[in-house]
């Protein structure tokens, strides 16, 4: 009887663990589409407003286009005429958070 129980309790647990599993997953989410800030006060407005594409291209609020690549958190924005940019992002299915140490904290919202 008190290997059943313990049985039948290991079985609850390795249950719970699968079902529990797919939820502790980190999501990942696309940035390709349009974006937008609504709080301009940024040190880097120019990223307030951003179009990603998915052929690595894109457009900032004052119409420079750049090369862009996603590594893990990293995004690295690339100009002709500027150095290489790079940021950490966090991405959810309606916000994009661009972060870089503590004097950069941009917070987009998708608009397509």
């Amino acid at each position: 009887m008190k290997k059943r129980v313990i049985s039948i309790f290991l079985m609850i647990i390795v249950m719970f663990a699968f079902a529990v599993m797919p939820a502790c997953e980190e999501r990942s989410y696309s940035i390709i589409g349009a974006w937008e800030c609504h709080d301009e006060s940024a040190p880097h407005d120019w990223m307030c407003s951003l179009i990603f594409s998915s052929d690595g291209r894109f457009v900032d609020r004052d119409g420079d286009f750049g090369d862009w690549q996603l590594v893990n958190r990293l995004l690295l924005f690339k100009w002709d005429e500027y150095p290489q940019f790079e940021v950490l992002v966090t991405v959810t299915p309606n916000t994009l958070t661009i972060q870089q140490g503590d004097d950069l904290n941009v917070r987009l919202t998708r608009v397509d």
